[in-house]
């Protein structure tokens, strides 16, 4: 009776340390949770983007700039926003299956050249009907 419980339990763990050698080639998913932030804000960045290029997988920060979103260990992930600097995070391998991040984004200026917008087709008729506007102008003298 005692060779046979000793064979059972021989068995089962040969058996789990197949499965877990098994087990370790899939990829771990994880639960990746986090604050998106930046220098100027009171809270964190709303309307941030994370996403993983390769699968489509993705999501976009709460009003206080939380987002949470499953991920596989090795993910290399894009993290961008209107007026800020695109940013880049690879998922580290973990025993962990949460894992917590923030984000700190950078401030992207970019200067857009100046447009001159007129009601006319082209100039030439925008100062003949200028010229031919009949303006009043008055004089105020403030004391």
């Amino acid at each position: 009776m005692m060779r046979i419980h000793k064979n059972i339990i021989t068995t089962l763990g040969a058996l789990l340390f197949v499965i877990s050698a098994m087990s370790q080639g899939k990829d771990k998913v994880i639960q990746l949770s986090g604050l998106v932030v930046s220098n100027d804000s009171l809270y964190g960045v709303f309307g941030a983007h994370l996403y993983v290029p390769q699968t489509g997988r993705g999501v976009s920060t709460n009003e206080v700039g939380f987002f949470s979103m499953p991920v596989v260990e090795g993910d290399s992930l894009v993290i961008t926003a209107v007026g800020y600097k695109q940013q880049f995070f690879k998922v580290p391998k973990t025993t962990e299956d949460k894992l917590s991040l923030m984000v700190d984004l950078k401030q992207d200026t970019l200067v857009l050249p100046v447009i001159e917008v007129f009601p006319y087709y082209t100039e030439e008729l925008f100062k003949q009907a200028f010229l031919a506007l009949k303006l009043k102008f008055c004089s105020v003298f403030i004391k």
